[in-house]
């Protein structure tokens, strides 16, 4: 069999990458379709199947730093196959599984398993393109392919839930798995290159793991069960936290070096970033809730339901790329925080008897702003950034949008309550949600091109990944 010319194998690589990245985003919003069937058959409370959602999300942001330095060291291709295999095992062991500990357990091994996968996904499209024009265009593809997996996630989700169950949302990652191992191993093996020579701190990785997982557990259990429940957490965090704090300041080579978080603009994009993954993923869990539990809907009409608000998702990027290119990302980033505020803020109305054509109407807006947002702060930051650091800002700012996704759903999901007081919870959140976006505004507004030492030719490669992704 002849050799694969280097464009079709790069090709193969690419669709890898993109039935990997579909699979992993769509986890994160497929499962919160499903959570009125898993809290029927397990028997699970509010606070149980917020850790349904936040044990994928928890291990998956922890994760994402030392998976990118793993692959720098041990190869990427062979991080995101073992990625790869381990987010399938994990979607069958879910599926499997025969109470609550045992799925929460399986959740958080799939998201070590997507940990692997997101950053080595984007190192492997980085080495497979050396064209910038083509890169930008597979980046391009990629961005489509996630922003397809969270439009999927809910409606998928509803079909499988009402089709074949809650334990069908996880079998379903099993032929997308094994097509993206065929693609891999037919696209050929991995361009050897220089492994990084940059130091990782294991110690303050760990400490930044304490301190996430506690803050998520007192903020989830502390509500559930009392403020007694919540001090062993919360004294792990403070102490973690200021263990990390003292060890970034001492150690010559930190996770965040501290010239990053003296550029208002790079402080901005993650910022902007973290708060459109708080508000959104909060969102999408409140509101399954409120379709199923509330209105009882089932899950086909609550992932219909959901359809507005993501379908647009993924073709919005080429639009929002091509603007952010002619004007810079201030300005799309403002918009985009202005329509999630008043999604958000239209959303406070939903009530007990609220017309289905309404509730997309409302939602419609959280959906634009989230697809119109991330993209042009992704711009924003690569523009603050030093070359020196782009690796480790990229790291940080995916981090970021995690760690925005598990709190939003920790912080905001707290809010709701039992049945009696569930509209009271969930009108109270999304007016917090609303206005905190709101405020961001005026960061963007003042921030958003300030402290940027990118310019001229050094951000063209920046411009044409904004062209297309």
């Amino acid at each position: 069999m002849a050799p694969l010319h280097p464009r079709h194998r790069a090709q193969l690589g690419l669709l890898a990458n993109c039935c990997a990245v579909f699979m992993t985003v769509m986890d994160c919003l497929i499962v919160n379709v499903a959570l009125e069937s898993m809290q029927r058959a397990l028997g699970a409370d509010l606070s149980r199947l917020q850790w349904v959602v936040d044990a994928y999300t928890l291990s998956f942001a922890s994760c994402l730093l030392v998976a990118g330095t793993l692959g720098d060291r041990l190869g990427c291709r062979r991080m995101f196959s073992g990625g790869l295999w381990l987010f399938t095992l994990a979607s069958v062991a879910c599926g499997l599984a025969p109470s609550l500990g045992c799925l929460v357990a399986a959740r958080a091994v799939q998201g070590v398993g997507a940990a692997l996968l997101l950053p080595n996904a984007l190192s492997l499209l980085n080495r497979s393109y050396q064209d910038p024009a083509a890169k930008a265009r597979a980046v391009g593809v990629w961005a489509c392919c996630s922003s397809a997996g969270a439009s999927a996630g809910p409606v998928v989700g509803g079909f499988l839930v009402g089709a074949f169950g809650w334990r069908s949302i996880f079998f379903v990652n099993v032929p997308v798995a094994l097509l993206a191992f065929v693609l891999l191993k037919v696209s050929g093996p991995e361009r050897r290159t220089e492994p990084s020579s940059r130091p990782f701190d294991w110690t303050s990785q760990a400490l930044a793991v304490t301190a996430l997982a506690s803050l998520t557990y007192a903020l989830i259990e502390g509500r559930a069960r009392g403020l007694g429940a919540a001090a062993t957490p919360l004294a792990l965090l403070a102490g973690s936290g200021l263990l990390f704090a003292s060890r970034q300041r001492r150690s010559a080579c930190p996770m965040l070096p501290p010239e990053l978080a003296r550029i208002p603009a790079w402080l901005n994009a993650n910022l902007v970033a973290f708060l459109i993954c708080f508000v959104y993923y909060a969102f999408v869990f409140m509101a399954s809730l409120y379709f199923q539990n509330f209105r009882h809907f089932s899950p086909m009409l609550t992932g219909l339901t959901f359809l507005p608000m993501t379908v647009l998702q993924p073709f919005l990027h080429p639009f929002v790329g091509r603007w952010v290119a002619r004007s810079g990302p201030r300005t799309p980033m403002t918009l985009a925080l202005l329509l999630a505020s008043l999604g958000l803020f239209l959303a406070s109305f939903m009530g007990p008897d609220t017309p289905r054509p309404w509730l997309a109407v409302m939602m419609l807006p959280i959906g634009l702003g989230s697809s119109l947002g991330v993209s042009p702060a992704l711009v924003s930051l690569l523009r603050a950034t030093p070359r020196e650091h782009s690796g480790v800002a990229s790291g940080l700012f995916n981090t970021g949008r995690q760690v925005g996704s598990l709190l939003g759903v920790a912080v905001l999901g707290s809010f709701l309550g039992s049945e009696a007081h569930f509209l009271r919870g969930f009108h109270a959140a999304l007016l917090l949600s609303s206005a905190l976006v709101l405020l961001a505004v005026l960061g963007t507004l003042a921030w958003a091109q300030k402290g940027t030492p990118r310019e001229g030719p050094g951000a063209a490669f920046d411009e044409a990944v904004a062209a297309e992704v």
